[in-house]
């Protein structure tokens, strides 16, 4: 979560520096801050869904800990 927050932050500074700045200069870095703003959003979501994944397969493996247990 905090990758997304990052990526969502610094896309927020990038269009405000880019808002501000002359176009010239600012174009090459608004490239450059929009691909690390998208990379950042998309590690964070590839993060949170491997975690959520992990989580699963633990739980599944609880469940079944338990059930040889009962048995």
């Amino acid at each position: 979560m905090l990758l997304v927050a990052a990526g969502i932050a610094w896309g927020i500074t990038a269009m405000s520096l880019h808002l501000e700045g002359d176009a010239g200069a600012a174009s090459r870095y608004t490239v450059m801050a929009a691909t690390s703003v998208i990379g950042l959003i998309g590690y964070g979501l590839i993060a949170m869904a491997l975690s959520g994944a992990l989580a699963a397969l633990v739980g599944i493996e609880e469940s079944q800990r338990r059930r040889v247990e009962r048995d």
